[in-house]
């Protein structure tokens, strides 16, 4: 399950991706952490190129194995700001996937 605070860190970077056409690896970081997966995180926020882009598939790997039951879990509750879970991991999941495009 997904706690409040780590529902409103996910749509915090999703608000983000929303409102700018520029992604950076980093901004993935916390969406690893909130998805309780803090060695992923290290990854990405690391200043090692290659560390950071495998750190992003592997996210992407976590994402599509493991948080459809977690976004179906989470689809019940609402963050504080009343934005949907599933929806912000969706707006994650379509920018991670096109960054990891670009670059690899």
């Amino acid at each position: 399950d997904i706690s409040a605070q780590d529902r409103e860190v996910i749509y915090s970077v999703a608000r983000e991706l929303k409102s700018s056409l520029f992604r950076d690896f980093h901004q993935f970081g916390p969406v690893a952490l909130a998805l309780s997966k803090p060695d992923i995180q290290e990854k990405i926020m690391g200043s090692d190129y290659l560390a950071t882009i495998e750190g992003l598939r592997e996210l992407q790997k976590h994402i599509d194995s493991d948080v459809p039951s977690i976004a179906k879990a989470a689809s019940s509750n609402k963050s504080e700001c009343d934005a949907p879970t599933v929806d912000n991991l969706q707006v994650v999941y379509t920018n991670l996937v096109t960054l990891l495009q670009q670059f690899s």
